[in-house]
């Protein structure tokens, strides 16, 4: 829906009645506008950011003279199955 924002799209209110006819508003739903204008920003952003770094972190930190520096994130648990263990 991000995407229907802009005006050259020519998406009216009309379709976005009839899509949320299909496709309820998640709650908040007072908040519905303000949470896809954020997701339009966002995504707009992402694209000026790429374009202007199209090596990504890694090649802006090796063009300054520094070596990336890398988070190391925890291990996810999705998708596994946890056993009990007795205490």
């Amino acid at each position: 829906m991000a995407a229907w924002r802009p005006i050259r799209h020519l998406i009216g209110k009309q379709y976005m009645t009839a899509y949320f006819h299909y496709f309820p508003v998640s709650a908040p739903e007072e908040d519905q506008d303000a949470r896809n204008m954020l997701y339009y920003l966002a995504k707009e952003t992402m694209k000026i950011l790429i374009a202007k770094f199209p090596g990504g972190y890694e090649e802006w930190a090796k063009e300054k003279g520094e070596e990336p520096v890398y988070r190391v994130m925890p291990p996810t648990t999705i998708g596994l199955e946890l056993e009990e263990t007795p205490m």
